[in-house]
């Protein structure tokens, strides 16, 4: 009789970077129809001037979160990037951010515990 464990490696279904995938996609082309002046948000008035900024930050978001996806792990720190960009831009723009910080911070406090629960799968 033998004392061997098998282990199987099974991999998980990391869902967050899933979700930031399909909402970053989403807001490709919604802020470049805003920037094109094809559409309008009432939430998103002022962001006609700086959409294709915004969907070049979306665009990096879903290269990162599709890296981590995939098993990268410079996409963790991509998206560490894509976030400190977006602040800055926000804080240069002068954007109201007051009301949406608590939102962002549940988001990226869902992201990290995910992608830290599932950090194994990453090389």
């Amino acid at each position: 009789m033998s004392n061997a464990v098998l282990s199987i490696h099974r991999p998980k279904f990391v869902l967050a970077p899933l979700v930031f995938v399909m909402v970053y996609a989403i807001g490709i082309p919604g802020f470049i129809f805003l920037w094109s002046g094809q559409q309008y948000i009432p939430g998103f008035v002022g962001f006609e001037k700086y959409g294709l900024i915004y969907a070049i930050i979306c665009l990096a978001g879903v290269i990162c979160n599709f890296a981590i996806l995939r098993g990268h792990g410079w996409g963790v720190i991509g998206q560490l990037i894509v976030w400190g960009a977006n602040s800055v831009i926000n804080i240069l723009l002068h954007r109201d951010i007051e009301p949406y910080f608590g939102l962002a911070l549940l988001l990226i406090g869902f992201w990290a515990f995910d992608v830290y629960r599932n950090r194994r799968l990453l090389s």
